[in-house]
């Protein structure tokens, strides 16, 4: 099961909460704290706007740069 799931791609990708351990993992997607993921799932709506970095942080109205 995927409680709290919200699809990202139209092929399966999506966030959703998760066992979240050293050495477990989700088949591709990411996974997040089941009480992350329930605050997640509350306060977003469909097509709101999903950015995922590599740890990098973004302040609010910072520009984005493009992926290269």
């Amino acid at each position: 099961p995927m409680p709290f799931m919200q699809r990202l791609t139209n092929d399966g990708i999506a966030i959703h909460a998760s066992d979240v351990r050293e050495g477990y993992a989700t088949r591709g997607c990411i996974g997040v704290p089941k009480p992350f993921a329930e605050k997640l799932f509350e306060e977003t709506r469909l097509g709101d706007i999903v950015i995922i970095t590599n740890g990098e942080m973004l302040k609010v109205g910072e520009t984005i740069a493009a992926a290269g």
